[in-house]
């Protein structure tokens, strides 16, 4: 494994390695995301260390985004089963509902509200 993936040993999460501009590196950072999985994302265009990381994968930019788990497992392109059975992830987290009154906004104030 390079040692970009270990240099940061203190992290328990997880890497996704993608483009901004893939669908497929905002359905995983997505997924991730809603399922509350700590994760840090590097993104192809941007960080400077990616190629190397890539190359020493042996991975083309074809084959992102990439979700490694330290040291220990990669999936390229991974789809969401594919997640879920190696996160094992048995559902997902409920997230409660809750009723919202807004008491003495006007109408411009209460689209603003709605709109964040």
């Amino acid at each position: 494994m390079p040692q970009y993936l270990e240099e940061l040993e203190d992290f328990t999460g997880l890497r996704v390695i993608g483009s901004r501009f893939s669908r497929d590196t905002f359905r995983i950072r997505d997924f991730l995301a809603k399922n509350r999985v700590m994760f840090t994302w590097l993104d192809l265009e941007n960080h400077q260390q990616v190629d190397m990381l890539l190359r020493q994968l042996q991975i083309s930019e074809a084959d992102t985004p990439v979700v490694a788990y330290r040291t220990q497992w990669i999936l390229k392109n991974p789809t969401t089963t594919e997640l879920v059975e190696r996160l094992g992830i048995k559902k997902p987290i409920q997230e409660t509902l809750y009723d919202l009154a807004v008491v003495g906004a006007d109408q411009w104030q209460y689209s603003l509200f709605i709109s964040i």
